[in-house]
């Protein structure tokens, strides 16, 4: 067997006399250093060899040890708690945490990071964005340690750390500075030798032949920036795509750009056939403007939220004793009290203690109408505080709720939507394609044209380039997203686009979602000669864990202070109620049907909840619960979007029918556990219907990740949040048909861009293969193509600007 030159891991060169082989795929493979070699190992010992058959790019050069000491030290005090707090969220057990990664180059390594961590034992989830380097990781934090999951990583060559917004904003200034230099030389060339290529294409002055070599000459100088500097990146990408065996979009921009400035350059050298600087400068040119507007639009979607976060203010005014100091937001701790004055930003989440204010909240939500707020009401992040001065307790200063959407928006772009990887799967045959079809045109011109069989080719390779059809999806996708945290609704998951467009069925839980959630005890029945303090003290000891707004309403009864009761063995039974035991004896508290049943009593149905202890009923609840003002107008546009609306609530029948026929609700379902929710959408699931659910409740939770689509409300609880595709921040219900809109509008002009860019293709192709198309014209016409592409893209933002004046 004859030693390749080259590492079949990283493709470098081997050094002389250097032999090291590892098997792969059932053949010894040639390795350039003891790095590569034991992560090739590593790949083939845990069973994934596969990556090497479907890689697109080739790996990082692993050069000294794969972990070296230094980076062992950082993974374990990633392990520490108190530095996890700052870059995860907990969930019981589970830890979920953004992390960028430096090494992935293409799919292949995207499905090799998050098998081989699938096969790590307490991971729960591990999804990897190959374009913009992040992973969404989520594993059971009693199982195993973050230390030990990166450590995986780095012995598949991946530096996996915490995600870091700053060094993700340098990255993208550079980014930028770099395409606006290049776009410079690009577009100084461009005019420069357009203005000698009009001279020479049209004969404004009668030149003679000395004077048309000078201009060919200098406009020879002035491409020669433009193809060495300006289409750098387009040859790096061509180079790693070919030296891995695969193809992409580069490979005919790359090959087109050589071969006219090679062809040019003997024309001018020679003083013999065309030049075509300007078709090249231009080419250059636009191809740039294309990928910077690209890179403009994806980082807007979460330019906005992580602002938010960044202009926060860093000092408040802390009451100490009576005294007002200014410190820093960093010495202050939760439940201290604090002046919010007018005109001022707030630096973290807080209930108001005291005054009366209208606050914008706009950064936030998307609503730009002030909300007055009162005394009892939550205040967040990144409010401004209007007219009056507010008093105010501090009830979260890291995890505020803008922390979190900023980290949900960077969830969702974590990912990659289903539709962006076909686009990216298609575009790569069609560049197959292509190269077929441009290597047919050459042969068949040289036997019936040699002269022509150059320019003609080139004209197939520009003309039919596929960036417009790479861009179509990714770019739309971008904007819709951005789109949709403008009103107020953050996708989690990058697929929420898709979803939200296809649904047919809306189905709202009642209470907290369609009402405001602040339910308040409107009566109580008593049934028992226990006093009347104590049967409170009693119902409020069960209660007294539960998130629920019933519970949260029973809470809020007073009681006398000698009955106060402490509730053990507490039991919650999801979306039914909860037991357990007080001074010896059970009590359970719930719906009345599953009192009954728990309890071998008959229950007074009419109350909406039920205390009561083994056969015999306590007492009665009732409770009452104001509507959102906007539900009967989201109702209405969710009807005017012909989808059906749905009520789907626990609460009793006869509470729901009420609501349903005050929102003109055809189908209400009440009475529903957890359990039955989930089989109603299931079974809407069988007959073809695609459902989007609203909720906010734990009881929620099974549905809202079973729906096709879901949203849960932000003041809801965490398991809901958790749950579901997207967040609505904005307190406006009417944000959910605004949200389905622009998910419409989305996939619309994904079609539309698919559809120019494919009809374009198909148009151009027969022109240029014929000889019709000069190259010049197709420059003109693949850059407009792309162009064309970005700019529609951008409509969906302002339709839906449109849409909401």
């Amino acid at each position: 067997m004859s030693q390749s030159k080259h590492c079949y891991h990283c493709h470098e060169p081997i050094p002389d006399g250097f032999t090291l082989n590892v098997e792969v795929l059932n053949a010894p493979r040639s390795m350039c250093c003891l790095g590569c070699a034991a992560v090739a190992e590593s790949i083939v010992d845990s069973g994934l060899s596969d990556y090497y058959r479907h890689r697109t790019d080739v790996a990082l050069k692993i050069e000294g040890e794969l972990i070296p000491d230094a980076l062992k030290t950082q993974f374990s005090q990633l392990d520490i708690d108190d530095v996890q707090r700052e870059f995860c969220t907990s969930e019981g057990a589970e830890r979920e945490a953004l992390l960028s990664i430096d090494g992935v180059k293409c799919g292949a390594c995207a499905w090799l990071i998050e098998t081989t961590l699938y096969k790590q034992v307490g991971v729960v989830k591990a999804t990897v964005n190959a374009s913009t380097h992040r992973l969404l990781l989520r594993w059971h934090n009693d199982t195993t340690q973050l230390s030990t999951l990166l450590s995986a990583l780095a012995r598949l060559g991946y530096q996996a750390l915490p995600y870091d917004s700053e060094h993700e904003d340098q990255r993208y200034k550079h980014q930028k500075q770099n395409y606006l230099i290049r776009l410079g030389v690009a577009a100084l060339a461009s005019m420069q030798v357009m203005m000698f290529a009009v001279a020479l294409y049209f004969g404004v002055v009668d030149m003679e032949p000395q004077h048309v070599a000078y201009m060919r000459w200098v406009s020879l100088l002035m491409a020669t920036p433009v193809i060495i500097y300006s289409a750098l990146p387009f040859y790096q990408n061509a180079l790693i795509a070919l030296r891995s065996g695969q193809l992409n979009m580069d490979v005919p921009v790359s090959l087109a750009l050589v071969v006219a400035y090679v062809a040019s350059a003997w024309a001018t050298l020679y003083e013999t056939g065309e030049v075509y600087f300007e078709s090249i400068s231009m080419f250059v040119f636009f191809l740039l403007l294309g990928r910077y507007f690209e890179l403009m639009a994806r980082y807007k979607a979460n330019a906005k939220s992580a602002n938010a976060v960044k202009l926060l203010p860093a000092v408040v005014h802390r009451r100490v004793d009576g005294r007002l100091e200014t410190v820093p937001v960093k010495s202050i701790t939760v439940g201290d009290t604090l002046l919010l004055k007018p005109g001022e930003t707030m630096a973290v989440d807080a209930i108001v203690l005291s005054g009366d204010s209208h606050v914008d909240l706009s950064v936030l939500t998307g609503e730009h109408l002030p909300i007055r707020m009162a005394t009892g009401e939550t205040i967040y992040a990144g409010a401004i505080n209007l007219d009056q001065p507010l008093e105010i307790q501090v009830t979260e200063i890291k995890e505020t709720l803008v922390a979190s959407i900023v980290r949900l928006q960077e969830q969702a772009l974590a990912e990659r939507s289903a539709s962006v990887s076909f686009a990216d799967s298609i575009a790569r045959y069609f560049v197959l394609a292509l190269l077929i079809i441009a290597v047919s045109t050459a042969l068949f011109w040289w036997f019936q044209s040699p002269d022509d069989a150059l320019w003609i080719t080139l004209a197939v390779l520009v003309a039919t380039c596929p960036c417009a059809l790479s861009l179509a999806t990714p770019t739309a996708m971008t904007v819709g997203l951005s789109r949709l945290s403008e009103i107020g609704v953050i996708a989690r998951r990058a697929d929420l686009l898709n979803e939200l467009a296809k649904v047919d069925t809306v189905v709202f839980d009642k209470t907290g979602t369609l009402t405001h959630g602040k339910t308040t005890v409107s009566d109580v029945t008593y049934y028992s000669q226990i006093e009347h303090a104590k049967v409170i003290a009693i119902a409020k000891a069960l209660e007294q864990a539960s998130t629920h707004p019933l519970a949260h309403a029973i809470n809020q009864l007073d009681s006398e202070q000698n009955w106060q009761s402490c509730a053990t063995d507490i039991q919650h039974v999801e979306g039914l109620g909860i037991y357990g035991t007080i001074d010896g004896s059970k009590f359970v508290i719930g719906g009345a049907a599953w009192v009954e049943t728990m309890c071998h009593v008959s229950c007074d149905t009419q109350h909406r909840v039920v205390l009561a202890q083994q056969g015999q009923v306590i007492a009665g609840f009732d409770f009452k619960d104001s509507l959102r003002g906007d539900a009967p107008q989201a109702i209405e546009q969710v009807k005017m979007l012909s989808l059906t609306p749905v009520l789907l609530s626990g609460d009793q029948q006869r509470h729901v029918d009420a609501l349903a026929h005050t929102l003109s609700i055809e189908t209400a379902l009440g009475d529903r556990t957890p359990q039955t929710k989930l089989d109603w959408v299931r079974e809407s699931q069988r007959l073809h219907k695609k459902v989007l659910m609203i909720g906010d409740g734990i009881n929620d939770g099974p549905v809202l990740s079973q729906a096709n689509a879901s949203l849960a409300i932000a003041d809801g609880t965490d398991i809901a949040k958790r749950s579901a595709d997207g967040v609505l921040v904005n307190p406006k219900l009417v944000s959910i048909s605004k949200a389905i809109q622009i998910s419409k509008s989305t996939q619309s002009i994904i079609k539309q861009n698919l559809a120019w860019a494919l009809g374009y293709n198909v148009l151009v192709l027969p022109l240029a293969v014929s000889g019709l198309l000069p190259p010049y014209i197709a420059v003109i016409g693949m850059s407009s193509s792309s162009l064309i592409v970005v700019v529609n893209a951008l409509r969906v933002g302002r339709k839906t600007v449109a849409t909401q004046s």
